[in-house]
């Protein structure tokens, strides 16, 4: 079962946050004030 991360504000930290969810093996949703920012991948 994968686990997947939710963040809202992808600036230097929620940036930071998803690089590392993704690298843990968690796919990652962005989402900031201007929209959706797209969706991660696992294992990139």
């Amino acid at each position: 079962m994968t686990k997947t991360l939710g963040l809202i504000g992808t600036g230097m930290i929620g940036g930071t946050l998803a690089r590392l969810a993704v690298a843990a093996g968690l796919n990652v949703v962005l989402s900031n004030s201007r929209g959706h920012a797209g969706r991660g991948r696992r294992g990139r």
